[in-house]
């Protein structure tokens, strides 16, 4: 018999690339940019201090997520 760990474990859950008209920036309403929506499948709130996102496999630290941005447990950050 094996238990699942119930640390917190971050995916990539959806992704919008050339936005032109789903979900308008909160200070700029005319601007639409791109984004990500991660997913914390754990039982744990995750933090993503000291995280990165990239496209380029050459650049692995292109964007820094913010400190202090969170995920609760079983949540969402978009």
């Amino acid at each position: 018999m094996s238990i699942a760990p119930l640390g917190a474990q971050v995916r990539v859950n959806e992704f919008m690339a050339s936005n032109t008209r789903t979900y308008a920036d909160i200070t700029d309403f005319e601007d639409y940019p791109d984004w990500i929506e991660l997913h914390n499948t754990g039982g744990t709130e995750a933090s993503l201090n000291n995280y990165f996102l990239s496209d380029n496999p050459d650049r692995p630290f292109k964007w820094r997520i913010p400190n202090g941005a969170v995920i609760p447990a079983n949540g969402y950050l978009v």
